[in-house]
């Protein structure tokens, strides 16, 4: 991770200093579960493995009889292969303290099969009012379009999900995590997702009603394409910016180097850093370079007009 590019804070909560390796097992990412109980293992939800616009909403938190219910919220962006069919594959549901290392708080496998309706066009419901299948009530699986992301993070479909379920174990951690995978039976699967929230995070959590609920969501949509997330928005920006270069560039015959918002018709995302240069190719042509980060973004984007042969426009590390 870039020192520039990640708040002290952040990289605090998301990015531990190293410690000794559990004598129990082994934990590659540091995220404190074992790796063969990990279902979406890697270093920290990265930007295009995170559950993108997450809402996670608690009741009873202050219920001693197990009369405690959750729903999470969000869009899930996985590879597309293999096919995604939760009727068939189920999916498994985790809520935990990230880096905590002791007994998830909530912790559920639905099995594919009975209870799931497809309907057409890649649409998944599952229902079972008594909760079976440890306390998920329902799930709701449909397609949406995908947020920005580079291009290197493709090809990726999006998935948005509502998941329900009683539980008996939620409480406010430091750090809380959600995962939610598409195959449970795929050891250290990619098609799953994760979500923090954390005070520290543009996503945190809110307790209300006396601590007897807390709603823990996505910060303010903002910019030209509406997304919290802060490493969206500098994908966003970077688009955009792109796009007033070339504009720009049609009707004078040249570029503009210096502050995007100096572009005419260009719309910045508030937080976003955006910066434009002109450069030259070996034959003398003449191209742009864009430059975007944000205080709380995990990478910086950094777009090429004219990039190397087989190398993406879009590059965000």
């Amino acid at each position: 991770m870039r020192a520039a590019t990640c708040a002290a804070l952040v990289c605090a909560v998301l990015v531990p200093a190293p410690r000794p390796a559990r004598a129990e097992c082994a934990d590659a990412d540091g995220d404190g579960l074992c790796d063969v109980d990990d279902p979406c293992l890697g270093s920290v939800p990265m930007p295009f493995d995170a559950i993108k616009e997450p809402v996670l909403t608690l009741h009873g938190l202050d219920d001693a009889t197990a009369r405690q219910r959750f729903q999470l919220r969000g869009t899930l962006l996985v590879p597309d292969e293999p096919a995604i069919d939760p009727g068939a594959n189920g999916i498994r549901v985790m809520l935990r303290e990230w880096f905590g290392g002791g007994a998830p708080l909530f912790d559920a496998v639905v099995p594919g099969g009975a209870g799931w309706t497809a309907r057409p066009g890649e649409q998944w419901t599952y229902r079972d009012p008594t909760g079976q299948a440890g306390g998920v009530t329902r799930v709701t699986i449909r397609p949406v379009p995908p947020p920005p992301v580079p291009a290197y993070a493709n090809p990726r479909v999006a998935y948005a999900i509502v998941v329900e379920a009683r539980a008996d174990g939620l409480a406010l951690v430091d750090v809380l995590g959600a995962t939610v995978s598409l195959d449970p039976a795929a050891p250290n699967g990619r098609q799953c997702g994760d979500a923090l929230f954390a005070d520290v995070l543009p996503w945190r959590c809110t307790p209300r009603g006396s601590g007897r609920t807390a709603r823990c969501g996505s910060a303010r949509r903002m910019g030209p394409c509406r997304v919290s997330d802060p490493n969206d928005m500098v994908v966003c920006d970077a688009h955009h910016a792109a796009a007033a270069e070339d504009a720009y560039f049609a009707e004078t015959g040249s570029y503009l180097a210096g502050a995007c918002t100096d572009l005419p018709g260009f719309v910045p995302t508030p937080g976003v850093t955006c910066m434009t240069a002109i450069t030259a190719g070996l034959d003398g042509t003449r191209g742009f370079e864009i430059a975007t980060l944000h205080p709380q973004a995990y990478w910086s984007c950094t777009w090429l007009s004219d990039p190397s042969a087989g190398n993406p426009k879009l590059f965000c590390s």
